[in-house]
């Protein structure tokens, strides 16, 4: 959707009425936002649990009893995994890299979508 927002806006800049090219421009604008902030609440969350497995493992757990050793190692052993946003059981993260790359996509897109009416023009 990203691609064709920005494909709609970049193509068709002087023949969209202002209306349209308004909408076309907010609904980029909001897709952005929307998945800028889900890469940075991913990623918010990841460090999180990094700060907190940090803090796990500098206290002195040696100290406790048995059982909460054992517990808390069950809990560190847990925390090493990252802890980023995933759909369809783990094939897309979500962070800034994801991010970053399917914005690069999509003005690869625009730009080849470009040339090729470019040539065909």
């Amino acid at each position: 959707m990203i691609c064709l927002c920005l494909y709609e806006i970049t193509s068709s800049l002087g023949l969209l009425s202002k209306l349209s090219l308004c909408r076309f421009i907010s609904l980029f604008v909001g897709m952005l936002l929307q998945g800028f902030l889900a890469s940075e609440c991913s990623e918010l969350a990841d460090s999180c649990q990094a700060m907190l497995r940090q803090s796990l493992s500098q206290c002195n757990w040696q100290l406790l009893s048995p059982v909460s050793q054992r517990d808390l190692t069950v809990v560190l052993a847990q925390l090493q995994r990252p802890n980023h946003i995933r759909f369809c059981n783990g094939l897309f993260v979500v962070n800034r890299v994801t991010f970053s790359a399917t914005i690069q996509r999509a003005y690869t897109f625009v730009n080849f979508m470009q040339l090729k009416s470019i040539k065909n023009g």
